[in-house]
C-alpha cells in the first residue's frame, strides 16, 4: 500500500505543524499550504488522498475553496477542521461534500488523525 498523502490547510502555524508531525507520526506524507489560493494551487499540481480543510483562510475561504473543487470535479475526500460550530455553516459544508466537520476545539489532535483515517477508509 502505498503511503497516503494528505493536503492540510491550516493558517495557524503551531497547529499546522502539530497536525503534519501527528500525521507523519500515523503514517502519512503532509503538504501544508495556508490560504484558500495555495489549495487550489496544490491541487492543480497533484492528487491528494484527502484535504484537512480549514474554513477562516486568507484570500479564499474553505466554502469558496469547496466551491471551486465541485466546479472543477476535484475528488479528493475533505474533512474540515474549523471553530466555526454554527450548524449553517456545517449544513453548507456537508452540502458542498464535506465527508466531516471537526470543531478544532472539540478534537484533540490523536482523535483529528483517527477521524482522517476512518475517512479515508470509507473513501476507498
Amino acid at each position: 500500500m502505498s503511503e497516503k498523502c494528505i493536503l492540510v490547510a491550516e493558517d495557524e502555524d503551531a497547529l499546522a505543524y502539530a497536525l503534519k508531525l501527528k500525521l507523519n507520526q500515523a503514517g502519512f506524507k503532509v503538504r501544508l499550504v495556508t490560504t484558500g489560493d495555495d489549495v487550489l494551487k496544490a491541487l492543480e499540481e497533484r492528487e491528494y488522498d484527502l484535504l484537512l480543510l480549514d474554513i477562516l483562510m486568507p484570500g479564499k475561504n474553505g466554502f469558496e475553496v469547496m466551491e471551486i473543487m465541485r466546479e472543477k470535479a476535484y475528488k479528493t475526500p475533505v474533512v474540515i477542521s474549523t471553530n466555526l460550530s454554527d450548524d449553517r455553516d456545517m449544513a453548507l459544508a456537508k452540502k458542498l461534500g464535506a465527508k466531516a466537520y471537526l470543531i478544532k476545539t472539540d478534537y484533540s489532535l490523536d482523535e483529528i488523525v483517527e477521524k482522517i483515517e476512518k475517512c479515508l477508509i470509507k473513501c476507498d
